[in-house]
């Protein structure tokens, strides 16, 4: 079994306010980046931040690059324990640092904590009610993606080339 490393993104930007080849860059050279350092294939991805589990379009696009690029598996930021009803590129996952001592880690693994994943999302619900304004964060994020040396192919997609 051992040891699996998955990727998390070129610069941790919020990828639902991106367009399409921007996050196809983020995964894809990620992925490689990692692939090249380890010498070993990268199955898993991990969502960044902020997953928005309340936008099936985002998702449904999100899932399709990533299945694109090679995955196999991905963790969302969703609080909970994954389960089997879980999307396999999405799946739950726990907060753990370095303050969690013995007994509150056996208390989360238990699932003493997923009971905060009701208020995450109905804050996400609230919250998606208004505009995502990240440009910013999108023009560094391009502007850091310019360096990678991928060959990524990118078709005219329309419409679907923001995943706002």
């Amino acid at each position: 079994m051992g040891v699996q490393f998955g990727s998390h993104t070129v610069t941790h930007p919020q990828l639902r306010s991106m367009k399409t080849e921007v996050v196809r860059r983020e995964v894809r050279c990620s992925k490689a980046t990692m692939e090249d350092k380890l010498g070993a294939p990268v199955k898993s991805f991990a969502y960044p931040f902020a997953f928005p589990e309340t936008d099936r379009v985002f998702r449904q696009r999100l899932r399709a690059i990533l299945e694109d690029a090679g995955y196999h598996n991905g963790v969302s930021t969703v609080i909970g324990i994954a389960d089997q009803t879980d999307d396999r590129f999405f799946m739950k996952r726990l907060p753990v640092n370095s303050s969690d001592d013995l007994r509150f880690f056996r208390a989360k693994l238990g699932g003493a904590y997923d009971w905060l994943h009701t208020f995450q999302y109905v804050y996400k619900l609230t919250r998606d009610g208004t505009k995502w304004l990240f440009s910013t964060t999108a023009n560094k994020v391009s502007h850091r993606l310019d360096r990678c040396d991928m060959s990524i192919e990118l078709g005219g997609r329309g419409q679907e080339d923001d995943l706002r």
